[in-house]
């Protein structure tokens, strides 16, 4: 049996999280959502078996994403991070893997997702 790739979708704007979050669930990803990078953190130092990060920058709290991308390299040198930003050149992208801009469409986000991690065919779906 094949287990769920699993996501941390950090975000603070809560429409975009739930929205996007559930466009993933959909596609038979397991999503993790937390509103700020401090929430994100804490989530990484709990449980930190993620195949994937997507994190926005500009977000409330202590922990930038960028903050937040750079701590979670350190625990998982092979995860994946996506950051999500309106705001950020690509030449400024750290510890990031690939960058999607904001605004985004669900099939933009799910391209960029499965090139990182992979799809989740049946065997992973929900059920």
């Amino acid at each position: 049996m094949t287990t769920r790739k699993r996501i941390l979708f950090v975000e603070d704007e809560w429409l975009i999280r739930i929205l996007h979050a559930d466009a993933l669930r959909d596609a038979g990803y397991e999503v993790v959502e937390a509103g700020t990078g401090d929430e994100g953190f804490a989530i990484v130092q709990a449980d930190g078996a993620f195949d994937l990060l997507i994190t926005d920058i500009k977000m409330p709290g202590t922990l930038s994403g960028l903050d937040l991308a750079a701590g979670w390299k350190e625990r998982c040198p092979a995860g994946q991070v996506l950051i999500s930003s309106a705001h950020l050149r690509p030449d400024r992208m750290d510890a990031a893997d690939e960058l999607i801009t904001k605004p985004y469409h669900d099939v933009e986000l799910l391209r960029v997702v499965e090139r990182l991690i992979g799809t989740c065919q049946s065997p992973c779906a929900a059920p």
